[in-house]
């Protein structure tokens, strides 16, 4: 038996953990001061929180992949992609909408406190704004959710777990991230974490869950997309 160091512990397990923490403790915490600052501008009240949103995506997403490279030796985020991962990454993608309809039509759910903020935040801003969230929703959010959940997570705590403990967590730290408020409502986000994490135990990328991602977001945010398109242009 391989006798643990402190290093080795340090390295690990609790760097690891205090990054995604930080992360999670940092974000919002930056966001608010940066409102502060946005509302003594133009930018006031949705305006700011989403002007913000924008500018402190970009930080942890780079010093995200950067880490992961660096403790992995080799890219866990990117490869050429490959055709039948692609087609894994739809199914994925199929899956998820397939649970989503049978669950909704044998039990209700609640709508989540994370989803009501956004619809609230949609429904309130200019265009600008409107545009700034969709970019945020459909493209830097996922990414940011994937490094963490599945790319942080599964590389470093319960490693390719024969039993899927690697999954699981990730899946649990994924759902209790985005609601909290009773099953119901937190299982969905729980199936689309379980999901994922198959996906990339399967395929060992990032870039494939990041797409499926991606595009469960991209059909969600469908109807506001329509209406503002010219930010995809």
């Amino acid at each position: 038996m391989t006798k643990l160091s402190f290093r080795t512990v340090s390295q690990n397990f609790i760097t690891p953990g205090l990054i995604f923490l930080s992360f999670v403790w940092l974000i919002p915490l930056l966001t608010n001061f940066a409102i502060l600052f946005f509302n003594f501008s133009f930018y006031a009240g949705y305006q700011s929180w989403l002007l913000s949103d924008i500018m402190l995506y970009p930080l942890p997403i780079i010093i995200l992949a950067i880490y992961l490279r660096n403790k992995n030796r080799s890219s866990v985020v990117w490869e050429a992609p490959r055709l039948f991962k692609i087609l894994l990454s739809l199914l994925v993608v199929v899956l998820y909408f397939l649970f989503t309809i049978i669950s909704h039509n044998f039990f209700p759910v609640s709508v989540a406190t994370n989803q009501t903020q956004l619809l609230n935040t949609l429904n309130n801003s200019s265009i600008l704004g409107i545009q700034l969230e969709l970019l945020a929703i459909t493209l830097l959010g996922p990414i940011f959710e994937e490094l963490m959940c599945r790319g942080l997570l599964m590389n470093f705590y319960f490693k390719n777990s024969k039993f899927g403990f690697d999954v699981i967590l990730s899946a649990i730290i994924f759902s209790l991230l985005h609601q909290h408020q009773n099953l119901s409502v937190l299982l969905p986000y729980f199936i689309f974490g379980l999901l994922l994490g198959l996906l990339y135990r399967f395929t060992g990328k990032l870039q494939y869950t990041m797409l499926a991602h991606i595009l469960i977001n991209t059909i969600i945010a469908w109807p506001y997309i329509q209406d503002n398109i010219i930010i995809f242009l």
